[in-house]
């Protein structure tokens, strides 16, 4: 495909692998932290249980953009140093780039929720009434559905460009992707107990508005 026609937010629902080679050779750090703090930053403006300021300050930095970014850098890194143990190689800028590209399938879920919301908003529809009220008619498992499906459009792009990376078969990325995943879970578990808890965790770093 000649670049003129090469579009890779589209290509990569189709040939992932292929895409992000093309993306790693013509530039390493395309859309990398663009990617990352969308998919961080649309799921804490679609958050409906909390409409404080000081909620969406907390949500922004848990699980938003600053949660999204360290968690490039952490899974990148260790996926890197743990891809020798299962026999590839290390995956340097593309390893990253493919993390922050597998978010496209959840970046376009959540820019749908997103306008759907606002739709809802615009109907007179209350987040804590009407909203719950819709979502439990037929909708939401078709919604649901749809969901799931994108969650596996992003493990299939993000096993399909970490094996392209590591030189390794789609079976042992997704092992190293797993083990990577498992210690940055342990790690957080350990952080959050010697604090408290997670109420321990929010008191400290962030006190209520």
């Amino acid at each position: 495909m000649s670049a003129a026609t090469f579009r890779p937010t589209r290509e990569i629902w189709l040939r992932p692998a292929g895409t992000l080679r093309r993306i790693t050779r013509e530039n390493p750090q395309h859309w990398v932290l663009l990617l990352t703090a969308l998919a961080g930053l649309l799921p804490s403006l679609i958050d409906f249980s909390d409409h404080r300021s000081g909620y969406l300050v907390r949500s922004l930095v848990s699980h938003g953009v600053f949660g999204e970014l360290l968690q490039l850098l952490i899974m990148g890194y260790l996926v890197n140093a743990l891809s020798p143990w299962f026999g590839g190689r290390d995956g340097s800028h593309m390893t990253y780039l493919v993390i922050a590209w597998s978010n496209i399938p959840l970046i376009s879920t959540g820019a749908i929720w997103l306008v759907l919301f606002a739709f809802l908003a615009a109907a007179g529809l209350e987040p804590s009434g009407g909203l719950d009220q819709w979502m439990m008619s037929w909708r939401t498992v078709a919604l649901f559905a749809v969901q799931l499906a994108i969650a596996g459009c992003c493990v299939y792009i993000l096993v399909s460009g970490t094996a392209a990376a590591l030189g390794l078969s789609a079976v042992r990325a997704a092992a190293c992707l797993m083990v990577s995943w498992l210690l940055i879970t342990l790690f957080l578990g350990v952080c959050v107990g010697a604090l408290g808890g997670r109420s321990a965790m929010q008191s400290v770093f962030l006190p209520e508005f």
